[in-house]
């Protein structure tokens, strides 16, 4: 075992050939509800967290955040409208953010409704929210998080679905697990006896497999939002997080 590392893993991810924004302004219905699903998932947490550390409380928050999707992410077509001169997605998205906060007094209206997030993206935003950083910066770490979680949720399905869970779970006890408690990472030779691995260096080539296939996710991701990502638009996203 750990001696297969197996062609597929160079391959880049196909979703990287289509921009969300392209699939968002697709004729097909289903493509298009899928990117707009996806961008409100990347994008919420960013939002919430920023009308948070601006002073909102959490109920406040939740209903803003929700009514800036409906009435102009989706009723006004926010992102279908975004064009490849106007740079960053999310710094698009923030400008409309600050605009809308100036019109909260609307009078009430049905909305086309995302449904909101899972209940645990609030709990876990609100854990991050009362640091002392600037609105800015929690929308950019927000954001951040949700991109590296939807490239770990991709990397994850990837080696699951091609019978490699072993190249996984040692993904995670060595890098995300640790991260996540704030613990030292096991040594190769214990996660070689905990995992079922021939040897350290088995361990070694098999975390390399998964590094490099997640670092493909999350160029995936950040391709999807940006006309031209690069390198540096990776490396902002692991800054942001200290990573």
């Amino acid at each position: 075992r750990g001696g297969d590392m197996d062609s597929r893993a160079d391959r880049p991810f196909e979703t990287t050939r289509w921009s969300l924004i392209d699939d968002l302004r697709s004729d097909d219905e289903s493509r298009s509800r899928a990117a707009g699903d996806q961008l409100v998932r990347l994008y919420w947490p960013a939002v919430y967290g920023f009308l948070r550390r601006s002073g909102l409380d959490t109920e406040q928050a939740g209903e803003v955040t929700q009514a800036f999707f409906a009435d102009v992410v989706l009723t006004r077509h926010l992102f279908e409208k975004a064009d490849p001169g106007i740079g960053r997605l999310r710094s698009y998205l923030l400008t409309a953010l600050k605009r809308y906060r100036v019109d909260l007094a609307r009078r009430a209206k049905s909305h086309p409704d995302w449904g909101g997030p899972d209940p645990s993206i609030i709990t876990a935003v609100e854990s991050r929210v009362s640091n002392g950083s600037s609105p800015e910066l929690v929308f950019d770490r927000e954001w951040a998080i949700a991109v590296l979680d939807e490239a770990r949720r991709r990397s994850e399905a990837h080696f699951c679905s091609n019978g490699r869970a072993g190249h996984w779970a040692l993904f995670e006890a060595r890098h995300i697990t640790p991260v996540a408690s704030g613990v030292e990472p096991p040594s190769l030779s214990r996660l070689a006896q905990s995992h079922g691995f021939d040897s350290p260096a088995a361990v070694a080539a098999a975390l390399q497999v998964v590094r490099k296939r997640f670092r493909a996710a999350l160029t995936a991701v950040l391709s999807e939002q940006n006309q031209e990502p690069d390198e540096q638009e990776s490396r902002h996203v692991l800054d942001i997080l200290g990573a």
